[in-house]
Order: structure tokens, then C-alpha cells, then sequence
């Protein structure tokens, strides 16, 4: 689409140019404001023309004709009492067409269905509203949309004009309701409610029947009774897709069929589907009296030579995992793409598969969540961090990659707040987290489907389980394949939840080499045990019935933070103080290393002993706040650190009091060093 010039707010002049300012030597025109010095930028470079009030076009001749880069530029005078200005559309100003709706229900019976035109420029006359549109591709010719006998819509494309200023023949001035750019989409794209009828709008059998032929073919005797019934496949996969609203997801190998009653894509079983669809060729051969003649052919293998078409027909591929700008609750879908979140009805275009069960009240609050739980045991930046954690689980998809830690003393809450979590989730959408069996054959099919994976309560060891490697990719967006049990089956999907990890120690990490991946996946929360704080028995249970509502809205504000922050860095905005956490659990984690690292250095004619080194780590460790390991894992490591950083190896000849002991020539103490 071209683009327009730069605009001005100044009073019109006498003269105005009503097709367009002139530009580039007569060849290019634009009508950059309206005669009240409203600026038209957002409809872009159009050809615009003057029309007398009260009649339907302009009125002078091959106005039909008139191009936007072409033909010379036209100024009338103005006189506020003689003209309205339309635009013209279709092919001769880009694409543009106005889709004029007659009424407020009809019009929000269109946007219903096609939410993306809630902020297409739309002027408003008496009743309806006229709404601008690029398309791109092929459309129509201009027509009338009628509902039952009354015209309901006038699709306004090549040839025609549409008002865009002015009075309206019953006297009231046209307005601009949404002011902005024409969103551009293919005709395709567009859809009409149920009952409205034009010459571009088909129905669903119709359509189907086009695309794979009749149904079925029956053969009669000479009494008309059926002999034989033919089936075509095709044609049966499509109705059955139809009927049940049926998806593939080829990369799960998963059927799921659309339930509108709660907007969920639910999962749904081969052997469900088998059934489902002998139950439904049953009926339609009792209803066309052909039962006897198909009724044998309700057997396994035709079932599933039929399924597999609509594997086909019904493929989706990937349909659940790109990144979502709405949140699924329990009275609609909350739309986060706008500058504030709009409640819209269920749809299955927002492909979801996992609901809140809280009902969204916008100005919901939640006092004692912040005052009695979260003020208690976090500072103001990690309360703000954590309500944007809860929106990105909330979102689904985890675009930023990270997964949570939250640990800190008993009683201060940490507990409370996952459970809180689960609640505004929904524990149908969260499975338990158990790093001891993620490489074990059946484990990563539990995930399938869900949105947040907890481990809550673990040990110190959770993160150096043989497995946890597999945790970078749970969250990373990495393609994971799941067996799944009492079946033959295995499922791929993507790496895109949500994890928490909650435990009463501090936790150390199995890194395998992968510092920086860590790095870049975690954020930590440190919960303390306030003293001050009142201690309530099922507080999150209680918390959940009074505020649920309240801390659902506050979790949606947190979902808006987190999207504006991917925008401008693609992931969690930290502190200083936030990174230093990390960078400490990963210290910490390695603390063997870093001891090292910190406290060892090279030294001709000195050595050290394994016991030595032991002490020295656990005093190091003691200094930085750290927990040790224990001092057999000191003594597993310390032969490879020592190599690679200073290439020294373990020996059995280091004297001591006369006793050779286990140890390393070569190395001294940093300290004593400095002393020296």
C-alpha cells in the first residue's frame, strides 16, 4: 500500500484539493485531511471524491475510473452545505473495500466472527457502520448480504464509493468511530454468521461437495428399494470433520475435536473416533433408507480407512504451540492484544486447549494475596517479577524460555503461592515435575496437553538428577517425543511450559557443561519467614475462593507486563539484584570450581592434601553462604578440576608428620601466597 504524505492539523484552506493534494507533477494523489482538519493518514494514499449531500455518487462523469497514481488533480471549492467526500474503492485505490453494515446487531454479529476487524477503521452514519478493509488476492463484485429477507450487509468493491465525511441523508454527520491503518487479509479469511446468505457465501455441503464429490452413490432395484450404497470417503471424512469439528495435530499423531460449550480443543481417541463414526454412518443411513445396504460396511477397516483421510483433511500442524495474546478463563477469552484486555465469547480460531477456571472480572482485586502473603516473605521488584511470571504461565507457550525457583525457609508462604497458582491455572492443566525419571521411557508423555509442571517440596539433589538435562528442554522450545502408556503410540510436541520448582534448601544444578544454558533459563525467588507475619491454616485454599477473581485480573496485568518486555528484549526484564541470584545458585552449583578458581594457585616446591583441600572448601564455602557438598564429591572432583585448570595429578606420596597421603605436588594455598 502506498504510504502518505506527512500531515498537518491547520485550518483548511478555501480550496481544497477533494481527489487529493497534488504530488510527484500531477501523478500521485492523497487527501491528507478532511475539510475539518481531521487528518485521514490511516486510510492511506486513496482516491477520494467530492459527493452533492443527498445523492449516492458523484456527479460528474467516469469517476468509476479514476486512479490514485494517475489523471490530473481536481480542486473544488468547499462549501460545507454542498458536499460530502467518499473514497473510492477496490482495485483503483489498492484493495480497499467497505464491508457497510446496516445494523448494531448484525455488526456485532460480524465482528464476533472476525475479531480482527474490532480495530479496522470503521466511520459511523445512523445505525451501522461501514468498516475499511484491504484485501489481498481475489474478492467479489459488489453485492448485498441478506439475512432471511432483510439486507444486512452492502459489500461495497470495484465501482463503488463509501462516505467518508459528511452529513447522512437523515441529517446526522458521519463519525470515525476507529481511526487507523486497514488491516489487509484474503477474502477467505472472512466469515459470515450462520444464515446470512450472497453470492460469494456457499454452504458448508455445497463447498464440500465441489471439493469431493457426492456423498454416496445408491444403487435401486426396480422398486426403488436400495440395493447397494457406495460411499465416497473423501466426502464422508469431510462431513464427519464437519460435524464434530475435528483437528489433527500431526506432530502429537492426536485427533482433537472443538467443544463450543467451553471453547477447548479437547483431545479425543482413535478408538473413540472409530465408534463415533460407525454411530454416525448408522443414523445417516436410517435417515436416507439405506440402512441395509450400509450397515455391512461398518467395520473396522473402513473406519479407519475414512480416519485416515481426515487425518489429512483435519491436519493442523503445530496448531497449539505459536505464541498466544489471550487467556482462556471460565466466562470467554480474555484478548491481550489490544492497549486493555477485552472479554470475547469462545471461538475455536483461538485453538485452546487449556482453560481457567476463575471468571474474569476486570476490576477484580486482591488485597489480602498482596498484603497478607506476598508483601510478607518478597520485596516490591520480586513481587513484580512474579506477577509477570504468573502471566506468562498464564499465556502458555513460555516464549522467554525460563523456568521459576522458589525457595526459602518453612512458612513463608512459598507453598501457598504454587498452590494459589495451580488454582488459577487449573489442575486439570498441571502435571507433578519428577527430575528423577525425565529420561525414563514413559515420563514425557505425562506432559502432553498440560500447561505447568510443579515440583514442589524437593530435596537439595532435584536438579542433580541424571535427568534434569531434560529440563533445559521442557522449557526451550526443543522437540520432544513421549511414549505414551497402554499404547504402541509415541507423541512429539514442543518444550513450551511453564515450571516451578519449590523447595526449603537451596538447590544446586547438574550442568553438565551447560553453564550458559542455565543461565539463561532460570529465575529464582528467595521467600522469607517473617516472624511478624500471622499464620493462616488454607490460606491458599481461602485465598482462592475469596480472591480468585481478584488475583486472575492481577495475574492478566501481569501477562500485559510480560508481553510489552518480550517485545522490547524477548524475556524477563531483571535487576541487578534478580541476575546476582541466579549467578550465586550457579556459583553455588559449581562451588567446587569456584573454590578453586578463588582459593588454589600454582606453586613450585608446595602441595596440599586431599583432606586439606577438603577443609579449605568447606571454610570457602562457610565464607560465601554456601552449603557443601559432601566430602566424597570433593574427592571425585577435585582430580579433573585440578588438571584442567593447573595440570597437576593426584599422587599417594605427599608427606605429613611422616605419613604419605593422597594429594596433589604442585599447588599452594592463593592466600598463602599473598602472605609470602
Amino acid at each position: 500500500m502506498s504510504k502518505t504524505h506527512n500531515t498537518t492539523t491547520t485550518a483548511p484552506k478555501p480550496e481544497i484539493a477533494i481527489l487529493g493534494c497534488l504530488r510527484e507533477a500531477a501523478k500521485s494523489f492523497e487527501l491528507s485531511l478532511l475539510p475539518d482538519g481531521t487528518p485521514l493518514k490511516w486510510l492511506g494514499l486513496r482516491v477520494f471524491l467530492p459527493i452533492p449531500k443527498g445523492k449516492k455518487g458523484p456527479n460528474f462523469k467516469d469517476w468509476q475510473n479514476r486512479r490514485s497514481k494517475a489523471g490530473p488533480s481536481i480542486t473544488l471549492r468547499w462549501a460545507e452545505s454542498d458536499l460530502n467526500i467518499g473514497v473510492l474503492l477496490g482495485e483503483a485505490s489498492d484493495g480497499l473495500i467497505a464491508i457497510d453494515v446496516d445494523s448494531a446487531n448484525a455488526l456485532a454479529a460480524f465482528l464476533d466472527l472476525n475479531p480482527i476487524l474490532e480495530t479496522a477503521p470503521r466511520v459511523v452514519g445512523s445505525r451501522g457502520a461501514k468498516i475499511f478493509v484491504e484485501i489481498a488476492g481475489d474478492y467479489p463484485d459488489s453485492c448485498k448480504v441478506r439475512n432471511g429477507d432483510q439486507d444486512v450487509v452492502d459489500w461495497l468493491a470495484d465501482g463503488r464509493q463509501a462516505i467518508v465525511w459528511g452529513i447522512h441523508p437523515e441529517g446526522m454527520p458521519y463519525r470515525w468511530q476507529i481511526q487507523a491503518q486497514p488491516p489487509t487479509i484474503r477474502f477467505s479469511e472472512l466469515k459470515w454468521p450462520d444464515g446470512w446468505t450472497a453470492p460469494f457465501i456457499k454452504a458448508e455441503s455445497d463447498l464440500l461437495d465441489e471439493r469431493y464429490g457426492l456423498f454416496a452413490q445408491t444403487i435401486t432395484n426396480e422398486q426403488g428399494q436400495p440395493i447397494s450404497c457406495c460411499l465416497n470417503q473423501l466426502r464422508v471424512a469431510a462431513w464427519f470433520i464437519l460435524g464434530h469439528e475435528l483437528l489433527f495435530e500431526p506432530t502429537e499423531v492426536q485427533f482433537y475435536s472443538y467443544n463450543s460449550d467451553n471453547g477447548l480443543w479437547e483431545r479425543k481417541t482413535r478408538a473413540l473416533l472409530t465408534s463415533t463414526l460407525a454411530e454416525d454412518l448408522r443414523k445417516w443411513s436410517v435417515e436416507n433408507n439405506v440402512e441395509s445396504a450400509v450397515i455391512k460396511k461398518l467395520q473396522q477397516s473402513t473406519m479407519g480407512g475414512i480416519l485416515g483421510f481426515c487425518q489429512g483433511q483435519a491436519e493442523h500442524c503445530d496448531a497449539f504451540a505459536a505464541p498466544k495474546r489471550f487467556i482462556h478463563v471460565q466466562n470467554g477469552m480474555i484478548d491481550l492484544s489490544q492497549t486493555t484486555p477485552i472479554l470475547r465469547p469462545f471461538g475455536r480460531e483461538y485453538l485452546s486447549r487449556n482453560q481457567c477456571p476463575i471468571t474474569w472480572k476486570q476490576d477484580a482485586t486482591c488485597p489480602r494475596f498482596i498484603n497478607e502473603l506476598l508483601a510478607y516473605a518478597l520485596n516490591a521488584e520480586d513481587i513484580s517479577l512474579l506477577q509477570r511470571w504468573f502471566g506468562s504461565v498464564l499465556l502458555g507457550g513460555n516464549s522467554a524460555q525460563r523456568f521459576s525457583i522458589i525457595q526459602g525457609e518453612p512458612g513463608s508462604g512459598k507453598s501457598t503461592v504454587v498452590e494459589i497458582l495451580q488454582g488459577i491455572i487449573g489442575c486439570h492443566n498441571v502435571c507433578e515435575l519428577r527430575t528423577e525419571h525425565l529420561s525414563e521411557r514413559f515420563e514425557l508423555g505425562r506432559f502432553v496437553g498440560k500447561q505447568l509442571l510443579v515440583g514442589d517440596d524437593v530435596p537439595a539433589d532435584f536438579l542433580q538428577q541424571r535427568g534434569v538435562y531434560k529440563l533445559k528442554s521442557l522449557v526451550g522450545n526443543d522437540l520432544l517425543t513421549g511414549e505414551l502408556k497402554q499404547s504402541n503410540s509415541s507423541t512429539n510436541f514442543k518444550g513450551q511450559f511453564g515450571v516451578v520448582v519449590v523447595a526449603n534448601s537451596r538447590l544446586r544444578i547438574r550442568f553438565e557443561g551447560d553453564i550458559g544454558a542455565w543461565r539463561r533459563r532460570i529465575l529464582i525467588f528467595d521467600f522469607k519467614n517473617n516472624p511478624t507475619a500471622k499464620r493462616i491454616n488454607r490460606l491458599g485454599e481461602k485465598l482462592l475462593v475469596e480472591e480468585g477473581e481478584g488475583i486472575l485480573a492481577w495475574a492478566v496485568k501481569g501477562a500485559i507486563d510480560h508481553i510489552g518486555e518480550l517485545a522490547r528484549t524477548g524475556d524477563f526484564e531483571l535487576t541487578p539484584k534478580q541476575k546476582s541470584k541466579i549467578e550465586s545458585l550457579l556459583s553455588e552449583s559449581d562451588s567446587v570450581a569456584h573454590f578453586i578458581e578463588s582459593e588454589v594457585k600454582p606453586q613450585k616446591g608446595s602441595d596440599l592434601t586431599t583432606y586439606e583441600l577438603e577443609n579449605a572448601y568447606a571454610e570457602y564455602c562457610d565464607e560465601m553462604g554456601w552449603a557443601a557438598v559432601s566430602r566424597r564429591e570433593v574427592e571425585k572432583q577435585l582430580p579433573n578440576l585440578l588438571w584442567d585448570r593447573f595440570r597437576v595429578s593426584r599422587r599417594n606420596d605427599i608427606l605429613r608428620n611422616g605419613t604419605a597421603q593422597r594429594g596433589f605436588s604442585g599447588i599452594g594455598r592463593a592466600n598463602a601466597l599473598e602472605d609470602d
